[in-house]
């Protein structure tokens, strides 16, 4: 009876094992192929089903152990639902409406565009939340104020080094002498409120997203360490094209940058601290690249 024992528990691990190393897989080249700009929904979508049939499968064993295969699924339907689905929502709207569509002269439709952006994403994290974790979501994804004195203190360190690290990498690295050989935009009331704004959503949306629900998925699978180290690699992938910084500088910083932010969201259990710092940064990267 032991020994039946231990080789069912053997089993179960070993289950687990080959299915987050798959789900390893799929999200890193769903991840890859995203910032590469590599058009393969179809293949995207097959894994996903893969996938979900072996989570399923051993979902509905009911064991102890199988209760992981609910993580596992969610994990990779994330995945698929950032790099994959939200992508597309994105590529179809700007078939309906090509930029010499007569929608873009309507007064204030870049704004509008611009938070339909971050608001797709925005709600469909949301709704992901209370499905993967229904009983205790805030819990589960860092979605609680925990703020404490002397993280004030860490927000203006870290917001200072990440303005001195943002402006030697546009001095010695990106074009032009600093900022504003870079801006474009006459700096008005207007475009200020739009920065801000922008920063801000941009800010919740990829924080709600890395530090929330993908390492509040991953932490219910491997130890914390490799959770924050996983989540920020991704991070670092979703800058290495089209970031600021970009390339493999950018994804080192920005792989860097998040685990400074997934760490001090794990110490805290709370991820306000990172969107606040996060915030600030994409202040310093909006202004800096835009504004004269």
């Amino acid at each position: 009876m032991l020994e039946s024992s231990r080789m069912d528990e053997a089993t179960e691990r070993t289950r687990f094992w080959v299915l987050l190393a798959l789900a390893g897989i799929y999200v890193s080249i769903l991840a890859w192929r995203n910032e590469m700009g590599i058009p393969l929904f179809a293949w995207a979508l097959i894994g996903l089903a893969a996938l979900a049939s072996l989570t399923f499968y051993w979902w509905t064993t009911r064991t102890e152990a199988s209760r992981m295969a609910r993580a596992i699924f969610f994990l990779v339907a994330g995945a698929f639902a950032f790099y994959s689905v939200i992508p597309l929502i994105f590529l179809a709207l700007t078939r309906l409406f090509p930029r010499n569509s007569l929608i873009w002269h309507v007064p204030g439709m870049e704004f509008l565009a611009e938070m339909l952006w971050y608001a797709v994403p925005i709600a469909l994290v949301w709704w992901l939340f209370q499905f993967a974790s229904p009983a205790d979501w805030r819990e589960r994804f860092f979605l609680k104020l925990n703020w404490y004195r002397e993280d004030w203190a860490l927000l203006i360190g870290f917001a200072a080094i990440t303005a001195i690290a943002m402006w030697l990498y546009m001095y010695f690295v990106g074009s032009g002498s600093g900022w504003s050989a870079l801006g474009t935009q006459k700096l008005t009331a207007a475009f200020a409120i739009f920065g801000m704004l922008s920063a801000a959503a941009n800010a919740l949306m990829e924080e709600l997203w890395f530090r929330g629900y993908f390492l509040g998925i991953s932490a219910r699978l491997i130890p914390p360490g490799w959770g924050i180290a996983a989540t920020s690699l991704l991070f670092g992938f979703l800058h290495f094209k089209d970031g600021i910084p970009n390339g493999w500088i950018g994804l080192i910083l920005a792989g860097i940058y998040g685990l400074a932010l997934a760490w001090w969201t794990w110490k805290r259990g709370s991820i306000w601290q990172a969107v606040a710092l996060h915030f600030i940064t994409d202040l310093v990267i909006f202004f800096g690249a835009n504004a004269r």
